[in-house]
């Protein structure tokens, strides 16, 4: 084999670029990770995991490009006869065209949505067991949502919408905002 599998590495630019290599030296020494087998098995699950990402990647790119590829004409048919079909709402009609006009199943996207459910689901479940203090269950589990929606905030959302409530759209956008309650829309009333 003529050519090296690992390459010289600048540890000090991965220090400097977030601590990268001092970290690993540090744990794997707390850690006692003093073989090359044990520290191959743990390159080996990093690389692993590594690929799953690239892959999930992959998979969301594929549909993402499905999702902003131009209907066929059958389908923009379709769909203008389900948005004249429903005169009396023109709410719901538009939701029924739109419906026809997406792509019918996204496993990858699915997939990757259900995840952070689930993670959501956990942060509540945490924060129920750890709220020992007999706090409402309601004002928790908003609590918990508004904090989750916050992480997912980026730098590049909309900043407009009033205290209490968030828009879809990035900042700088034309046009109103797609605002939406913080809350999800939920109160006590629902």
């Amino acid at each position: 084999m003529s050519e090296k599998y690992y390459a010289l590495r600048d540890a000090m630019k991965m220090d400097m670029a977030g601590n990268h290599y001092s970290r690993h030296v540090s744990a794997m020494t707390r850690e006692e990770l003093n073989s090359k087998s044990d520290i191959a098995a743990e390159l080996g699950w990093r690389d692993w995991q590594i690929a799953k990402l690239q892959q999930q990647v992959k998979e969301l790119a594929a549909e993402n490009a499905l999702i902003h590829t131009e209907p066929s004409f059958a389908a923009m048919m379709q769909a203008l006869d389900a948005f004249f079909a429903d005169e009396g709402v023109p709410e719901r009609a538009m939701l029924a065209a739109h419906k026809i006009l997406l792509p019918k199943r996204l496993p990858a996207t699915d997939a990757v949505i259900n995840e952070w459910m689930a993670k959501g689901a956990i942060a509540v479940r945490d924060a129920i067991v750890l709220a020992e203090d007999g706090s409402d269950l309601y004002e928790t589990c908003t609590t918990v949502a508004a904090q989750l929606r916050a992480q997912g905030a980026s730098k590049d959302k909309c900043n407009i919408p009033p205290q209490g409530w968030y828009c879809t759209r990035q900042s700088g956008h034309e046009g109103p905002c797609a605002a939406h309650p913080a809350d999800g829309g939920n109160n006590e009333h629902d």
